[in-house]
């Protein structure tokens, strides 16, 4: 028989056509200040680099390799989160749906912080034997690891509202509110280059408080926003339970800060952490 003919290729669609879709043109119109609310948390990063350029020697690589170990949490908490739940909120938001988008909306932002919060008091408990793990030899030394490990404990408090602002940017992205948020971020912005400059004098681990400070922030801006747009609070309807989650955080904090493991054997620290971090997870 004869072979059978090949479908028809798809004719090429040049960017001046899709220019042509009124959709198309107000997603890139609304681009860059999604981008910018989106990036907002690295730069205000690249603001602490340039502060921590101005102290002595050693408070960049402090800075930098203490947001390494701080991305880990924020992608999988935060970011990850937030993309699994654009594509529903997008489709109520089109729907009008106030009440379910809100609904939706909070499951996420529970989630969220059920992850990011223990994430934090693991991060802020053990900051001193991650540092001294991943970064404490060669020439970094002990001094430069006590650095980080200040810069991380610093910044732990922040990541819970690092966190839950990524699926409510992915809410205000659905509702087209990407100005409003666009605007929240200069003003988290703003507030961490200022409270930077006020926490410079307890050296790198100030400016990374400040920038967790400035997190904290955004958040609540942005919560105003969807306030204002009619969606329900998460406050509102689970903040008993956001109570007792950053209460036993902090007892978690404290316990794990408290036990004296060893830094001789790097083996036996890292297996040790592993299991904490193991048993924690369970536990919780």
């Amino acid at each position: 028989p004869p072979a059978a003919s090949a479908p028809p290729l798809p004719s090429p669609v040049l960017f001046r056509h899709a220019l042509r879709n009124t959709a198309a043109r107000s997603v890139l119109r609304r681009m860059p200040l999604a981008s910018f609310g989106a990036s907002v948390h690295q730069v205000q990063v690249l603001v602490g680099v340039f502060l921590a350029s101005l102290l002595a020697q050693g408070s960049i690589s402090a800075l930098y390799f203490a947001e390494r170990l701080f991305e880990i949490p924020l992608g999988l908490a935060g970011v990850a989160i937030a993309v699994a739940a654009a594509p529903h909120l997008a489709e109520l938001a089109t729907h009008n749906d106030k009440q379910k988008f809100g609904t939706v909306l909070n499951e996420g932002l529970g989630v969220s912080l059920f992850l990011s919060l223990p994430a934090a008091a693991g991060l802020a408990g053990l900051a001193a034997p991650l540092a001294w793990l991943f970064f404490g030899h060669g020439a970094y030394g002990n001094e430069g690891a006590a650095h980080t490990a200040a810069c991380l404990t610093a910044y732990a408090p922040g990541l819970p509202a690092m966190c839950a602002a990524r699926p409510m940017l992915a809410a205000l992205a659905a509702l087209g509110e990407t100005r409003s948020a666009g605007i929240a971020a200069c003003q988290s912005l703003l507030a961490a280059v200022l409270l930077g400059l006020m926490t410079m004098s307890m050296g790198p681990a100030g400016i990374a408080l400040g920038i967790s400070a400035a997190a904290w922030c955004n958040t609540l801006l942005l919560l105003r926003i969807l306030r204002r747009r009619g969606i329900p609070s998460f406050f509102s309807c689970c903040g008993k339970r956001l109570l007792l989650y950053i209460l036993l955080c902090a007892a978690l904090a404290l316990v794990l800060h408290a036990l004296p493991l060893p830094t001789g054997e790097r083996a036996m620290l890292a297996g040790l952490i592993c299991l904490l971090a193991g048993g924690c997870a369970f536990l919780w």
